[in-house]
């Protein structure tokens, strides 16, 4: 029994660890194909990146999250960032923007809202 639990241990070990490696190789593949370098910004660059982040979020917020109106913002945030870095931005985004319409809504209308989302998903 014990031999069966550490071969399966290892089946599942060497499966994540193909899927890690797998994600490293796609995202490697993806910088290629973007032209950019996978490198760790330094700080001048980070700084630059979260003020178009900072920029480009205030420009949503004063145009209710219309997105044709900060094109040129939304660029310039691509450009100056990483792409993982504005994926994940946006994805912080979206949160934050749930979050708070959780905390200021009533609960059962937003998990109304959820259900029906997850129900036109499906």
């Amino acid at each position: 029994m014990l031999s069966l639990n550490i071969r399966t241990f290892n089946c599942c070990r060497n499966y994540f660890v193909h899927f890690y490696n797998c994600y490293q190789i796609e995202s490697f593949k993806f910088y290629l194909i973007r032209g950019k370098k996978m490198s760790f910004p330094d700080k001048d660059k980070r700084k630059k990146c979260w003020a178009s982040r900072d920029a480009y979020w205030e420009c949503l917020d004063q145009n209710n999250d219309d997105s044709a109106c900060c094109m040129e913002l939304k660029k310039c945030f691509e450009n100056d960032c990483p792409n993982l870095w504005v994926q994940h931005f946006n994805r912080k985004r979206e949160y934050l923007k749930f979050k708070e319409k959780l905390q200021t809504d009533d609960p059962l209308e937003a998990l109304k809202e959820i259900l029906i989302f997850f129900t036109l998903c499906v």
